[in-house]
């Protein structure tokens, strides 16, 4: 099977949706995911943050809202996973107001990661006020829960806890309510309580599965990971469904993941006390569904990779109907960019940008008050592409 570049981070670059743009080395680190804290009180300006630092796999930025000065002097932090296989670490950035990072802290997470890519969107997560992150431990099928310090940004370890099935991959938290999805031999999504204190409760009934790989393009429902495009670690049974991305609805009726080498998603309904069921499958509009983000008024982005294929690239937009079911409003739009995975959209939801690995670039797209999404004016015409980085990996 061919090496693939497939939503598996190399480099990340800091971007302020200013057009200001900054980086930052982390010698001898891995960072796999990362998060970005802010001072409280912040507002107005979207700022989009990523790390760039040695042989990093896979990132994860928490957009936040600024003051009004260009270049957001507000300080702050980012905080990156390394998902390494001896050991998997958070390594906390201290941010400074020139978007220039400095090592902060590197904490221990109690668990184990692949020592490669996670393949996924939302491997680390920051709570809504920035109290508490949340990682997964990928190879060690748990979850790692810290406290964030809110003068310093520094971490302090709350509790490790079984994600409730094998290689967890993805996070998202609303309220008291955080659900991860699993993608291993027992795959699915988990549900778990908040406490005030950052601990984690399982929610008892939230475990559910996935699709049952039906369309799978491998025939089977789990196989091994070295079988998976692209070629996954050893000696570990993977979901063939691979799931990218859990995501709440703005509502929080709804749990959405996206289910890349199937070419679907696994919806499900939220009761009153926060545990999913009443699965649906929906079929993507593009191949290799792969991160998500709502807008604030409820529409679906999901970015296409479409397996890899150059020049391939795609982005579709969805309403969620009151039942669940998935309403297509732009059908796959193409990126010209191979590898579109990641996706971030503004605070005030009128754009969005998309990572392209395979072409080192960054896709801009104008949201319509409808959810119609078209290519900004890019750097070489109409084609959308609003920057270039070292390999970009998430947003």
């Amino acid at each position: 099977m061919k090496t693939s570049l497939i939503c598996s981070l190399v480099m990340a670059t800091a971007l302020f949706a200013t057009g200001a743009s900054f980086a930052a080395t982390a010698a001898g680190t891995q960072p796999v995911n990362a998060s970005s804290a802010d001072m409280k009180g912040a507002a107005n300006q979207k700022v989009v943050f990523q790390v760039s630092a040695a042989d990093p796999k896979n990132v994860k930025n928490i957009e936040h809202d600024r003051g009004n000065n260009r270049f957001g002097q507000q300080p702050g932090a980012v905080y990156v996973t390394t998902n390494q296989d001896a050991r998997n670490e958070v390594v906390a950035f201290r941010r400074g107001s020139d978007g220039s990072l400095t090592l902060l802290q590197r904490i221990d997470t109690g668990g184990t990661g692949t020592g490669g890519p996670t393949e996924s969107q939302d491997a680390v997560v920051l709570n809504k006020d920035h109290t508490l992150l949340f990682t997964v431990n990928v190879s060690s099928n748990d979850i790692s829960v810290f406290s964030v310090d809110p003068k310093t940004f520094k971490l302090a370890f709350v509790q490790r806890l079984g994600s409730g099935g094998d290689r967890p991959v993805s996070l998202d938290v609303r309220g008291d309510l955080l659900y991860v999805v699993n993608s291993g031999q027992r795959s699915g999504v988990s549900g778990f309580r908040i406490a005030a204190n950052g601990t984690l409760t399982p929610i008892k009934g939230s475990i559910q599965p996935l699709s049952f790989g039906d369309r799978s393009p491998f025939g089977d429902v789990t196989l091994p990971c070295t079988n998976i495009f692209p070629r996954l670690e050893e000696g570990v049974i993977c979901s063939a469904t691979q799931p990218a991305e859990v995501e709440f609805s703005p509502d929080g009726k709804f749990l959405v993941v996206s289910e890349r080498l199937v070419n679907q998603f696994s919806i499900y309904e939220l009761d009153e006390n926060g545990v999913a069921g009443n699965r649906k499958s929906r079929t993507s509009n593009g191949e290799s569904p792969f991160g998500m983000h709502f807008t604030p008024n409820g529409q679906l982005l999901v970015a296409e990779a479409f397996l890899d294929r150059a020049g391939d690239g795609g982005v579709s937009s969805y309403n969620l109907t009151a039942d669940g079911d998935t309403k297509s409003i732009t059908d796959s739009l193409k990126t010209g960019q191979s590898t579109s995975c990641w996706i971030g959209v503004t605070p005030d939801g009128r754009f969005a940008y998309i990572t392209n690995p395979g072409n080192s670039s960054i896709t801009g797209l104008r949201i319509g008050g409808g959810g119609e999404l078209q290519l900004l004016p890019g750097l070489g015409g109409d084609d959308g592409v609003v920057a270039f980085s070292n390999d970009p990996r998430d947003l």
